[in-house]
């Protein structure tokens, strides 16, 4: 659930985001929930991220999301993986589960392995934070 607080900021939000098709609202919405949910957490555990790519360029053109985003782009310093692995270890929600790909510590990328039965069919990056519910 959501603080009123917190959903007029997302509500302040759409105001600049632009909409394509009838599904982006409650895309974008979970989207920015998502995003919120993964600040309190960040902040809880003193994990420095900031928003990248996409996402970054969404803020810049125009104060919040592109139209068709389907996720959101953060980074996180090297340093910041190992408090991920923590934090993985937590259930702090039913809602949003955070999956660290088992050889986050190998830079090579092209030498980490895929972990299907662990839900990890990601090698790029380090981590998803994954909304289960939106």
């Amino acid at each position: 659930t959501c603080s009123k607080k917190t959903w007029d900021v997302i509500k302040n939000i759409f105001g600049y985001i632009s909409i394509c098709t009838p599904d982006d609202c409650a895309r974008q919405r979970a989207l920015l929930h998502t995003l919120l949910q993964w600040s309190q957490r960040a902040q809880e555990h003193n994990i420095q991220y900031w928003i990248a790519y996409k996402t970054l360029l969404g803020y810049v053109q125009r104060d919040g999301l592109l139209p068709h985003a389907l996720n959101l782009d953060i980074l996180v310093m090297a340093q910041g993986t190992s408090h991920l692995a923590e934090l993985c270890t937590l259930n702090f929600s039913s809602d949003y589960e955070l999956k660290l790909h088992p050889q986050w510590f190998i830079v090579e990328k092209t030498k980490r392995s895929y972990f299907n039965q662990e839900g990890i069919d990601f090698v790029e990056p380090n981590a998803r934070f994954i909304n289960r519910k939106d």
